[in-house]
């Protein structure tokens, strides 16, 4: 079997300490109750159903407002999140869409949980488990990619002298969607610019979707 390359050995490490701490960030226990994880803005509890139906793939997905003013900026769409009411097993989700008092959110489950209408239901950030997943494959398949993979090794090779890297002005593009940032534009940007492999990296609340 041959060795994994030192560089995707140390990636993998981040990875699993990155998933580490948002797992102890997110938790529901004795160092974080929900009132400190409503304080911090991720928590948004309870919430009034106002909607249930059947999208995507047929997940379920609902439609909720909140009785209360409260901060809901990490509630981006896309962000993963978690279902919950006391005293039941909460079902993962992601965030579809939250403006001011209303959202919506779809789950990974077959169906709606039985307790989804009733009083004290919330929703929670939750580690990106899905997309921490799909960079552990990508890093353990890297080395089977003949395009990629000697790429990355040329880039970690710390014997090779390190180049300068061209500061090359960044396309002047059109964006059809004019609610981009001047980051999100810059990362369009790159990623057009570069056509074998571009990095846009950022934690989950950071709005990386919205450009890709």
């Amino acid at each position: 079997m041959v060795e994994m390359h030192p560089h995707i050995q140390r990636l993998l490490k981040c990875i699993a300490l990155e998933e580490k701490e948002e797992v102890k960030r997110y938790s529901l226990d004795q160092l974080h109750t929900l009132r400190s994880l409503k304080a911090e803005g991720l928590a948004l509890h309870p919430l009034k159903v106002i909607r249930k139906s059947f999208g995507y793939a047929d997940y379920p997905e609902i439609q909720f407002r909140l009785n209360f003013p409260t901060e809901t900026n990490q509630f981006r769409d896309g962000v993963a999140i978690e279902c919950f009411i006391h005293g039941e097993e909460p079902v993962k989700g992601v965030m579809m869409q939250m403006e001011g008092k209303s959202g919506e959110f779809r789950l990974f489950a077959p169906d709606f949980p039985d307790w989804i209408e009733e009083d004290g239901v919330g929703i929670k950030l939750s580690p990106d488990q899905r997309t921490t997943a799909l960079m552990k494959k990508g890093l353990q398949e890297l080395s089977t990619n003949n395009e990629l993979f000697p790429l990355f090794t040329s880039i970690h090779n710390d014997a090779l002298e390190k180049l300068p890297i061209p500061n090359r002005p960044l396309y002047k593009l059109t964006y059809f969607n004019q609610q981009l940032n001047e980051s999100q534009q810059e990362a369009v940007s790159a990623i057009v610019q570069n056509e074998k492999i571009c990095i846009v990296h950022g934690p989950q609340v950071q709005a990386k979707q919205p450009p890709l």
